[in-house]
């Protein structure tokens, strides 16, 4: 770790005993150090960045109001001369992201019910309030319309036709869709997959979310879609079965699976396509069907 983050944790917090010190400067948003397994400091790599971490503070205290079940990191803002950011920090939450190989070894009806209130309570902020935060719309139809042209441009040339026409499809639906319905967009999460997700592995049970960098006013079925993709329709049903949101958990299930849940995939292909890496398309067009067919 360089010396200068080193100097600013020990400038903000003189009397701190470090003892272990772990690190992740591999992530794209921010450098991550670690301090005894107890405080988790965030980086941020750009100025954008850190615009971003304060957004993020500013949403956790207020939804920090609703008290969620799950925990939720509260962050202190680290400023040289009290105003750039150089970091924020945060209480650590014990546990490793959440990944199928977890799920079956924990309680899916608690960890649901921990899931449904979280997100219910998070949809539940008022928008005017999270744009005060700071936040805004990302997802709109321009930019599904802009995503869908970089997979046609970027991935088509290694489908089939077949297969191009069932991706067509897959997007001509969801605009039909949202043109044919008034969607209530609510502050999300925006990027609710397992990583950020934790996973007590002590306790057998999920004890935090993270991670809010991708935050925004966008659709609530967004932040179902993470875990349709890693954990299928059956689990994702059963968090909406608890869910409190304003919209029927049916209108907002048929938008995960015909359009968000199937998502990751697209962006998993883009990134290997990207940064020239192998592209499983074949298990990836599997798993859409199947989603697709038994969600």
């Amino acid at each position: 770790m360089k010396n200068e983050k080193l100097n600013s944790i020990l400038q903000a917090l003189p009397h701190l005993q470090i003892n272990d010190i772990k690190q992740n400067q591999q992530g794209w948003d921010n450098d991550i150090v670690i301090i005894n397994d107890e405080l988790v400091f965030r980086f941020p790599k750009n100025e954008e960045i850190a615009k971003k971490l304060i957004t993020e503070k500013l949403l956790l205290d207020i939804l920090s109001e609703k008290t969620p079940v799950i925990a939720l990191p509260v962050y202190k803002l680290i400023n040289a001369d009290q105003e750039k950011l150089i970091c924020t920090y945060h209480e650590y939450i014990p546990g490793n992201p959440l990944t199928a190989d977890h799920f079956g070894k924990f309680d899916t009806d608690e960890a649901a019910k921990l899931l449904a209130d979280f997100l219910s309570k998070l949809h539940s902020i008022d928008s005017s309030d999270a744009q005060m935060a700071g936040l805004s719309t990302i997802h709109t139809k321009t930019y599904w319309s802009e995503f869908h042209l970089s997979i046609k441009d970027e991935i088509y040339p290694f489908l089939s036709a077949s297969h191009q026409l069932d991706m067509d499809r897959i997007f001509e639906d969801y605009f039909a869709s949202i043109s044919a319905q008034t969607i209530d967009n609510r502050p999300i999460h925006g990027d609710l997959t397992g990583a950020n997700i934790i996973y007590n592995t002590n306790e057998n049970k999920l004890s935090g979310v993270i991670d809010f960098t991708d935050a925004q006013i966008g659709d609530p079925a967004f932040d179902f879609a993470g875990f349709y993709w890693d954990f299928g329709p059956a689990f994702t049903q059963k968090v909406l079965s608890y869910y409190g949101g304003s919209e029927p958990s049916s209108s907002l299930f048929g938008r995960v699976q015909s359009f968000y849940g199937l998502q990751p995939v697209f962006h998993e292909w883009l990134y290997c396509i990207r940064n020239g890496l192998k592209v499983d398309l074949d298990s990836g067009m599997l798993k859409l069907k199947r989603l697709q067919e038994h969600g």
